[in-house]
Protein backbone atom coordinates (compact mmCIF):
# COMPACT_ATOMS: atom_id res chain seq x y z
CA UNK A 1 0.00 0.00 0.00
CA UNK A 2 1.61 3.28 -1.11
CA UNK A 3 -0.72 5.62 0.75
CA UNK A 4 -3.13 5.19 3.63
CA UNK A 5 -5.50 7.09 5.91
CA UNK A 6 -6.31 5.81 9.39
CA UNK A 7 -9.17 7.41 11.34
CA UNK A 8 -10.28 6.60 14.86
CA UNK A 9 -12.03 8.28 17.77
CA UNK A 10 -10.14 8.37 21.06
CA UNK A 11 -11.39 9.18 24.56
CA UNK A 12 -9.08 9.16 27.59
CA UNK A 13 -10.36 8.65 31.12
CA UNK A 14 -8.42 8.67 34.37
CA UNK A 15 -5.05 10.02 35.51
CA UNK A 16 -1.92 8.78 33.71
CA UNK A 17 1.07 8.29 36.05
CA UNK A 18 4.05 8.28 35.91
CA UNK A 19 4.79 7.91 32.16
CA UNK A 20 2.96 8.27 28.89
CA UNK A 21 2.38 5.54 26.31
CA UNK A 22 1.78 4.61 22.69
CA UNK A 23 -1.23 4.92 20.41
CA UNK A 24 -2.33 3.69 16.99
CA UNK A 25 -0.26 4.15 13.83
CA UNK A 26 1.15 2.48 10.70
CA UNK A 27 4.26 0.58 9.74
CA UNK A 28 6.09 -1.54 7.20
CA UNK A 29 7.88 -4.08 9.41
CA UNK A 30 8.71 -6.98 7.14
CA UNK A 31 10.00 -10.49 7.76
CA UNK A 32 12.24 -12.16 5.22
CA UNK A 33 11.46 -15.88 5.01
CA UNK A 34 14.35 -16.63 2.65
CA UNK A 35 17.65 -18.32 3.46
CA UNK A 36 19.03 -17.15 5.86
CA UNK A 37 15.53 -16.58 7.21
CA UNK A 38 15.44 -13.07 8.65
CA UNK A 39 16.59 -9.46 8.41
CA UNK A 40 14.92 -8.06 11.49
CA UNK A 41 16.36 -6.92 14.78
CA UNK A 42 14.16 -8.78 17.25
CA UNK A 43 12.58 -12.20 16.90
CA UNK A 44 8.98 -12.05 15.65
CA UNK A 45 9.25 -8.30 15.10
CA UNK A 46 10.28 -6.56 11.89
CA UNK A 47 12.67 -3.66 11.67
CA UNK A 48 11.43 -0.27 12.67
CA UNK A 49 10.57 -0.76 16.32
CA UNK A 50 11.86 -1.76 19.75
CA UNK A 51 15.11 0.17 19.68
CA UNK A 52 16.31 -1.01 16.28
CA UNK A 53 18.56 1.21 14.21
CA UNK A 54 16.90 1.84 10.87
CA UNK A 55 18.07 1.55 7.28
CA UNK A 56 16.58 2.03 3.81
CA UNK A 57 15.66 -1.59 3.14
CA UNK A 58 14.25 -3.50 6.07
CA UNK A 59 11.43 -1.63 7.80
CA UNK A 60 9.90 1.55 9.17
CA UNK A 61 7.15 2.57 11.56
CA UNK A 62 5.35 5.69 12.69
CA UNK A 63 3.03 5.42 15.67
CA UNK A 64 1.24 7.77 18.00
CA UNK A 65 2.07 8.43 21.63
CA UNK A 66 0.57 10.25 24.57
CA UNK A 67 1.97 12.21 27.50
CA UNK A 68 1.56 11.51 31.21
CA UNK A 69 -0.70 13.54 33.47
CA UNK A 70 0.26 17.25 33.65
CA UNK A 71 1.22 18.72 37.01
CA UNK A 72 -1.64 20.02 39.14
CA UNK A 73 -0.50 23.62 38.58
CA UNK A 74 -0.22 23.23 34.81
CA UNK A 75 -2.66 25.19 32.61
CA UNK A 76 -3.01 21.93 30.64
CA UNK A 77 -4.39 20.04 33.63
CA UNK A 78 -7.28 17.88 32.45
CA UNK A 79 -5.70 17.36 29.02
CA UNK A 80 -3.35 14.72 27.62
CA UNK A 81 -0.90 15.57 24.85
CA UNK A 82 -0.62 13.30 21.80
CA UNK A 83 2.07 13.09 19.13
CA UNK A 84 4.18 10.68 17.08
CA UNK A 85 6.67 8.31 18.64
CA UNK A 86 8.45 5.28 17.18
CA UNK A 87 9.04 7.30 14.01
CA UNK A 88 11.60 4.78 12.79
CA UNK A 89 13.04 6.02 9.51
CA UNK A 90 16.44 5.59 7.80
CA UNK A 91 17.74 9.02 8.79
CA UNK A 92 17.14 8.78 12.54
CA UNK A 93 20.26 9.44 14.60
CA UNK A 94 19.81 6.88 17.39
CA UNK A 95 18.33 3.46 18.12
CA UNK A 96 14.88 4.87 18.92
CA UNK A 97 12.70 6.79 16.50
CA UNK A 98 12.31 10.47 17.42
CA UNK A 99 9.04 11.95 18.61
CA UNK A 100 7.32 14.40 16.28
CA UNK A 101 5.08 17.07 17.74
CA UNK A 102 1.36 17.04 16.96
CA UNK A 103 0.69 20.42 18.46
CA UNK A 104 -0.29 22.98 15.83
CA UNK A 105 -2.43 25.53 17.76
CA UNK A 106 -2.41 23.12 20.74
CA UNK A 107 -4.67 20.74 18.83
CA UNK A 108 -2.68 17.82 20.23
CA UNK A 109 -3.74 18.62 23.81
CA UNK A 110 -6.82 16.42 24.14
CA UNK A 111 -9.39 17.17 26.79
CA UNK A 112 -10.11 14.04 28.85
CA UNK A 113 -13.51 12.31 28.91
CA UNK A 114 -14.35 13.73 25.47
CA UNK A 115 -14.14 11.70 22.22
CA UNK A 116 -11.71 13.19 19.69
CA UNK A 117 -11.51 12.33 15.99
CA UNK A 118 -7.91 11.56 14.98
CA UNK A 119 -6.86 10.84 11.40
CA UNK A 120 -3.33 9.86 10.32
CA UNK A 121 -2.12 10.02 6.71
CA UNK A 122 1.05 8.38 5.39
CA UNK A 123 2.28 8.50 1.80
CA UNK A 124 5.43 6.56 1.00
CA UNK A 125 8.42 8.41 -0.41
CA UNK A 126 9.55 8.03 -4.02
CA UNK A 127 12.43 5.68 -4.85
CA UNK A 128 14.88 6.42 -7.64
CA UNK A 129 14.66 3.03 -9.38
CA UNK A 130 11.42 1.22 -8.46
CA UNK A 131 12.18 -1.64 -10.88
CA UNK A 132 15.35 -2.66 -9.01
CA UNK A 133 15.00 -5.42 -6.44
CA UNK A 134 17.08 -6.22 -3.39
CA UNK A 135 20.18 -8.44 -3.54
CA UNK A 136 21.54 -10.56 -0.71
CA UNK A 137 25.06 -9.83 0.54
CA UNK A 138 27.30 -12.74 1.52
CA UNK A 139 29.89 -10.70 3.43
CA UNK A 140 31.34 -7.23 3.95
CA UNK A 141 34.91 -6.40 4.97
CA UNK A 142 36.73 -3.09 5.15
CA UNK A 143 40.24 -1.64 5.16
CA UNK A 144 41.54 1.94 4.97
CA UNK A 145 38.06 3.42 4.74
CA UNK A 146 36.83 1.18 1.92
CA UNK A 147 34.20 -1.56 2.40
CA UNK A 148 34.10 -4.53 0.04
CA UNK A 149 30.71 -6.26 -0.32
CA UNK A 150 30.36 -9.72 -1.85
CA UNK A 151 26.95 -10.55 -3.32
CA UNK A 152 25.24 -13.93 -3.00
CA UNK A 153 24.44 -13.90 -6.73
CA UNK A 154 25.95 -11.96 -9.69
CA UNK A 155 24.30 -8.61 -10.37
CA UNK A 156 23.14 -8.33 -13.99
CA UNK A 157 21.43 -4.93 -13.77
CA UNK A 158 22.51 -2.32 -16.37
CA UNK A 159 22.64 0.17 -13.48
CA UNK A 160 25.48 -1.76 -11.86
CA UNK A 161 28.31 0.57 -12.87
CA UNK A 162 30.92 2.75 -11.16
CA UNK A 163 29.29 5.70 -9.39
CA UNK A 164 25.85 4.08 -9.11
CA UNK A 165 24.02 4.67 -5.82
CA UNK A 166 23.55 1.47 -3.82
CA UNK A 167 21.46 1.27 -0.64
CA UNK A 168 22.95 -1.15 1.89
CA UNK A 169 21.10 -2.36 4.99
CA UNK A 170 20.11 -5.28 7.15
CA UNK A 171 21.89 -7.21 9.92
CA UNK A 172 19.85 -5.38 12.53
CA UNK A 173 21.69 -3.79 15.41
CA UNK A 174 24.33 -6.52 15.47
CA UNK A 175 26.73 -4.87 13.00
CA UNK A 176 28.25 -1.43 12.59
CA UNK A 177 25.79 1.20 11.40
CA UNK A 178 28.56 2.64 9.23
CA UNK A 179 27.95 -0.20 6.77
CA UNK A 180 24.31 0.86 6.29
CA UNK A 181 23.18 3.71 4.05
CA UNK A 182 23.21 4.80 0.42
CA UNK A 183 26.63 5.00 -1.23
CA UNK A 184 28.30 5.65 -4.57
CA UNK A 185 29.90 2.31 -5.41
CA UNK A 186 32.89 1.09 -7.42
CA UNK A 187 32.26 -2.17 -9.29
CA UNK A 188 34.94 -4.84 -8.90
CA UNK A 189 33.10 -7.78 -10.47
CA UNK A 190 29.49 -9.01 -10.98
CA UNK A 191 29.58 -10.24 -7.38
CA UNK A 192 31.69 -7.61 -5.66
CA UNK A 193 31.64 -3.83 -5.17
CA UNK A 194 33.24 -1.32 -2.83
CA UNK A 195 32.00 1.81 -1.07
CA UNK A 196 33.39 4.32 1.47
CA UNK A 197 33.12 3.82 5.23
CA UNK A 198 34.78 5.57 8.19
CA UNK A 199 38.34 4.58 9.02
CA UNK A 200 37.16 3.57 12.50
CA UNK A 201 34.61 0.99 11.29
CA UNK A 202 35.03 -2.65 12.35
CA UNK A 203 37.18 -4.49 9.74
CA UNK A 204 34.64 -7.27 9.28
CA UNK A 205 30.86 -6.87 9.23
CA UNK A 206 30.17 -10.37 10.52
CA UNK A 207 26.56 -11.28 9.85
CA UNK A 208 26.76 -14.40 12.01
CA UNK A 209 24.07 -14.99 14.60
CA UNK A 210 22.10 -12.74 16.88
CA UNK A 211 21.20 -14.23 20.28
CA UNK A 212 18.65 -16.56 18.68
CA UNK A 213 18.53 -16.41 14.87
CA UNK A 214 20.65 -15.63 11.79
CA UNK A 215 20.90 -12.19 10.21
CA UNK A 216 22.24 -10.91 6.92
CA UNK A 217 22.81 -7.80 4.82
CA UNK A 218 20.93 -6.77 1.72
CA UNK A 219 21.39 -4.06 -0.93
CA UNK A 220 19.56 -2.41 -3.82
CA UNK A 221 20.53 -0.20 -6.78
CA UNK A 222 18.06 2.44 -5.64
CA UNK A 223 17.61 4.99 -2.91
CA UNK A 224 14.82 7.06 -1.43
CA UNK A 225 13.89 10.69 -1.94
CA UNK A 226 12.84 12.99 0.90
CA UNK A 227 9.25 13.43 -0.28
CA UNK A 228 7.17 11.11 1.92
CA UNK A 229 4.16 12.62 3.70
CA UNK A 230 3.03 12.28 7.33
CA UNK A 231 -0.04 14.20 8.49
CA UNK A 232 -2.42 14.25 11.45
CA UNK A 233 -5.88 15.78 11.70
CA UNK A 234 -7.57 16.21 15.08
CA UNK A 235 -11.28 16.95 15.05
CA UNK A 236 -11.03 17.75 11.31
CA UNK A 237 -8.28 20.37 11.80
CA UNK A 238 -4.75 19.81 10.48
CA UNK A 239 -2.53 19.33 13.54
CA UNK A 240 0.76 18.23 11.93
CA UNK A 241 2.26 18.01 8.44
CA UNK A 242 5.64 16.71 7.28
CA UNK A 243 6.34 16.48 3.55
CA UNK A 244 10.00 15.44 3.74
CA UNK A 245 9.84 11.94 5.26
CA UNK A 246 12.00 9.12 3.91
CA UNK A 247 10.76 5.63 4.79
CA UNK A 248 12.51 3.44 2.20
CA UNK A 249 15.19 3.15 -0.47
CA UNK A 250 13.64 0.29 -2.44
CA UNK A 251 10.17 -0.36 -3.84
CA UNK A 252 10.56 -4.05 -2.87
CA UNK A 253 11.14 -5.90 0.38
CA UNK A 254 13.96 -8.38 0.76
CA UNK A 255 11.89 -11.32 -0.52
CA UNK A 256 11.57 -9.46 -3.88
CA UNK A 257 7.92 -10.49 -4.08
CA UNK A 258 6.33 -7.93 -1.78
CA UNK A 259 6.03 -4.22 -2.49
CA UNK A 260 7.69 -2.11 0.22
CA UNK A 261 5.02 0.21 1.58
CA UNK A 262 2.40 0.34 4.32
CA UNK A 263 2.07 -3.19 5.63
CA UNK A 264 0.34 -2.89 9.01
CA UNK A 265 -2.01 -0.66 10.96
CA UNK A 266 -1.44 -0.65 14.71
CA UNK A 267 -4.48 -1.29 16.91
CA UNK A 268 -2.84 -1.27 20.33
CA UNK A 269 -2.33 0.94 23.36
CA UNK A 270 0.83 0.64 25.46
CA UNK A 271 1.88 2.26 28.70
CA UNK A 272 5.41 3.32 27.78
CA UNK A 273 8.56 4.29 29.63
CA UNK A 274 10.73 2.39 32.12
CA UNK A 275 8.28 2.58 35.03
CA UNK A 276 5.10 0.66 35.72
CA UNK A 277 1.83 2.63 35.87
CA UNK A 278 0.81 3.74 39.35
CA UNK A 279 -2.81 4.59 38.53
CA UNK A 280 -5.63 3.15 36.47
CA UNK A 281 -6.66 4.89 33.27
CA UNK A 282 -8.71 3.94 30.24
CA UNK A 283 -8.41 4.46 26.48
CA UNK A 284 -11.63 4.13 24.47
CA UNK A 285 -11.44 3.78 20.67
CA UNK A 286 -14.27 3.66 18.14
CA UNK A 287 -15.15 4.69 14.60
CA UNK A 288 -12.06 3.00 13.17
CA UNK A 289 -11.70 3.34 9.38
CA UNK A 290 -8.82 2.60 6.97
CA UNK A 291 -8.98 4.14 3.49
CA UNK A 292 -6.95 5.34 0.53
CA UNK A 293 -8.30 8.88 0.73
CA UNK A 294 -9.18 11.42 3.43
CA UNK A 295 -12.03 10.17 5.63
CA UNK A 296 -12.95 12.98 8.02
CA UNK A 297 -15.22 12.87 11.09
CA UNK A 298 -18.42 10.88 11.17
CA UNK A 299 -21.49 12.79 9.98
CA UNK A 300 -24.73 12.52 11.91
CA UNK A 301 -28.16 13.33 10.52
Amino acid sequence: MEEGYFRFYLMIHGDIHPDGGKLFGMDGRYRDWGTPPTLQTMKWMGRGNSGSFEDLLTGWSTRGNHSPEPADASPLKGRIGVGMSDDYVPDQTGPYGPSLTVDRNYLGQLKKDVPHCIEIHVKMNTVTHPEEKQMGIQSITSANGVATATLMQPCMSPLYVDGAIMSVGGAGGYSSLAYNGDFAIKVISPTQFTYPVPLTVAPVAVVGMSPSYPLRFTCCLSTGLFDGILEWWINSRLAMRYTDRRFRGSAWTADNKTKYGIDNFWFAFFQGGPRNPTSNYWMFASGIVIADQYIGPMVTA
